[in-house]
């Protein structure tokens, strides 16, 4: 005896193939994207220079000073295990002011001249020159609240120094803000660069020269010249840069996303 289906249950056997269907390649799908995330993965941390086996390599420092340490969330994590790995390049300070610098020397990101009584004049970008300057951040700061009270929009400013800075002492300071050295210092020009280091209000640059000098009298400093070496030099000059960026001195850009406002 042969039953024929009725038109409801044809319907409904169709149904339940399709999503048969579906669920098994919804499976497929997910493993496959699964398979593109770690491939993904892969790839960026071999352009990162990390090394490999993520899992039981944490903690370790690989050869180009990236530190990758691992911080667990709890049971609540999601994605590639229960666990995430922290990545600290420590050449970063060293690569960022490689690109300030460049943009300094292209005129770039330069919103503030500096002007001597002998009508040399050096641009800057003045949230670096306020991160080592205590004469440069009180600028600054004023700067900010005026433009922050009267709600204005102008970026460039200048600044006037008096007969005591002279430009190879200015050109110094400068030069130690972007890269954490003074390439020019010696016994000829310490003088001029400790006098704009004064008016200006450089404590680091004060110290190189200061140090300069122990070398010159042959007392060893070796714990000080350790302390200013140029990459550690850069890594607190960066320091001070975001601590600028919290107090939102020197900001003169504002992103609004959606409703969310981030100074920069």
């Amino acid at each position: 005896m042969e039953f024929t289906r009725l038109p409801w249950e044809e319907r409904w056997r169709r149904d339940k193939e399709r999503r048969k269907r579906i669920l098994e390649e919804g499976s497929e799908g997910i493993e496959q994207d699964n398979r593109e995330l770690r491939r993904i993965v892969a790839f960026n941390d071999s352009r990162m220079g990390l090394i490999s086996g993520r899992n039981d390599r944490v903690g370790m420092r690989t050869e180009s000073g990236t530190q990758i340490s691992k911080d667990t969330f709890g049971d609540n994590s999601e994605g590639l295990g229960d666990s995430t790995l922290i990545y600290r390049v420590g050449s970063y300070p060293t690569e960022m002011f490689k690109t300030l610098r460049e943009f300094w020397e292209s005129s770039l990101l330069t919103d503030l001249t500096l002007m001597t009584e002998t009508g040399r004049s050096f641009n800057v970008h003045s949230p670096i020159l306020a991160s080592i300057s205590s004469f440069i951040r009180e600028r600054l700061k004023e700067k900010s609240v005026q433009q922050l009270d009267n709600d204005e929009d102008v970026h460039s400013w200048s600044v006037s120094l008096g007969p005591e800075v002279h430009h190879v002492g200015l050109q110094a300071v400068l030069e130690f803000a972007y890269t954490g050295d003074v390439s020019s210092l010696n016994k000829d020009t310490v003088t001029p660069i400790k006098a704009a280091a004064q008016v200006l209000g450089v404590p680091r640059v004060l110290c190189l020269c200061n140090t300069d000098r122990s070398k010159e009298s042959g007392n060893s400093q070796k714990e000080l010249k350790e302390d200013t070496s140029a990459p550690e030099q850069m890594k607190i000059t960066l320091q001070s840069i975001e601590r600028l960026w919290s107090e939102r001195v020197g900001c003169d850009v504002t992103l609004d996303v959606d409703g969310a406002v981030f100074h920069g």
